[in-house]
């Protein structure tokens, strides 16, 4: 019997997914959804101690840094580094600033055009600079301050579930030793994740409430191109002391 269908599909014809391709030129958004990428060539592709570390570049993006499977950052996204500095609204002329992660240079190269007195660099790989944990806690036992802590190791976890419970442990971590070299009157900014993940924001925000100290937070919603999708980016500071 041959069937014929009477009632035309309301949805239009998808796409095929090409398997087996020489490039892989699939890749998952934050909250789930698998994007093809335009992707032409790879452009590097080697494992560290600690990641896997892809630069493919794509015709719209240009070159697009992918770390262990995670779309990290392109050409494209000025959008990203502009919102973790503060959206243009803070004069870094002649202040200390503090970077952590950061480590594809894009936020140092923007930042040493404003002027700073110093930058100081860390990142979570040995590799790449020093190991930033073992470096907040001498910071603050030395009582080293900062104008500015900029967050660029992670964002925060998609998930709240159990098997995520050490990223979470290492966030909380890192927002402690943020705030307490943090000079009182300075701002600290981060990335959040994607605007759908709202339980895992919300989960961060409660953190925030937890800290040794009281702080008050803003945020910004930004599109970044290469992540098509819309993306939180956080400004924290602490409580002014009655």
């Amino acid at each position: 019997l041959i069937a014929v269908s009477l009632f035309p599909s309301p949805f239009p014809r998808l796409p095929p997914i090409v398997r087996g391709g020489a490039i892989d030129r699939y890749w998952p958004t934050a909250d789930g959804r698998l994007v093809e990428y335009d992707i032409d060539e790879v452009m590097y592709d080697e494992d560290s101690p600690y990641q896997n570390i892809k630069i493919l570049h794509s015709k719209q993006f240009g070159n697009i840094l992918i770390l262990s499977g995670d779309v990290n950052l392109a050409e494209s996204d000025v959008a990203y580094t502009r919102a973790i500095m503060g959206s243009g609204k803070e004069d870094y002329t002649g202040k200390d600033v503090l970077i952590l992660g950061g480590g594809d240079g894009g936020i140092l190269c923007e930042i040493v055009k404003l002027k700073p007195k110093m930058v100081t660099m860390v990142e979570i790989s040995i590799v790449l600079i020093e190991d930033c944990i073992p470096v907040l806690k001498r910071y603050a036992k030395e009582g080293r301050e900062f104008d500015y802590v900029i967050n660029d190791l992670t964002a925060v976890p998609i998930s709240t579930s159990p098997e995520e419970d050490s990223t979470w442990e290492f966030l909380r971590l890192i927002l402690d030793l943020s705030m307490q070299v943090l000079k009182q009157d300075g701002k600290y900014f981060t990335q959040g994740n994607c605007v759908n993940l709202t339980e895992a924001l919300s989960l961060y925000e409660e953190q925030l409430g937890r800290l040794y100290c009281p702080v008050e937070f803003s945020k910004e919603i930004i599109c970044v191109p290469s992540y098509l999708e819309l993306w939180v980016f956080y400004t924290v500071w602490k409580k002014a002391k009655p």
